[in-house]
């Protein structure tokens, strides 16, 4: 219902629409692996951002519509692996929490986005602590039950990252104590040998 008031108070007009529509719905997921895809999109966000910011005083949405743009041009950079760019961009989106009339969903997405590239770059504790903060500070948000079922993905996912790190480790303790428990006794057997 937001996203029509929006429309109706913005002449009939918004802004990248259907690149939100394939967000929200993971569809980055699937154009991400195809540069040629991703390309083109990322290039259409730029043009909005540009287009945006050079009338940013004539816009009474403005920071929605921005915000809006900024959170697609992330997802296009850390599916890039420009992780440090798309951290940039999620985070003016969260200094403008306040400034958001309409779309008050994109600060905690774009915080859960900022969680999902701490667990691309193995920094666990941090991720989860933004899943905390993204679960926790906002509420009644446009999609928040959406939202959510990508949190306990990102949940989900440094779990099985922590026990695959832990089964590594296990893994390399049992080796490295079979490898002691076998070649000791062996090297014992070969010393005393050759002292008989």
């Amino acid at each position: 219902m937001k996203k029509v008031k929006l429309y109706k108070a913005q002449n009939c007009q918004l802004n990248l629409a259907a690149l939100e529509m394939i967000y929200v719905w993971n569809g980055f997921s699937i154009i991400g692996k195809n540069m040629e895809l991703l390309d083109p999109i990322s290039q259409l966000i730029e043009d909005s951002i540009n287009k945006l910011i050079s009338k940013k005083d004539q816009l009474k949405y403005y920071f929605d519509n921005y915000s809006l743009a900024l959170l697609l041009k992330g997802v296009c950079l850390a599916m890039k692996g420009q992780l440090f760019q798309a951290d940039m961009c999620y985070q003016e989106i969260i200094s403008h929490a306040k400034d958001l009339k309409f779309d008050t969903y994109l600060a905690p997405w774009a915080t859960v986005e900022q969680a999902l590239l701490r667990v691309k770059m193995g920094e666990y504790a941090e991720a989860s602590d933004l899943l905390d903060c993204a679960k926790s500070n906002y509420k009644g948000y446009a999609l928040e039950s959406r939202l959510h079922f990508k949190i306990h993905a990102a949940y989900t996912s440094i779990s099985q990252s922590n026990l695959d790190g832990i089964n590594s480790h296990l893994c390399i303790f049992l080796y490295n104590t079979l490898a002691v428990l076998y070649y000791v006794p062996q090297q014992l057997f070969f010393d005393n040998l050759a002292s008989l």
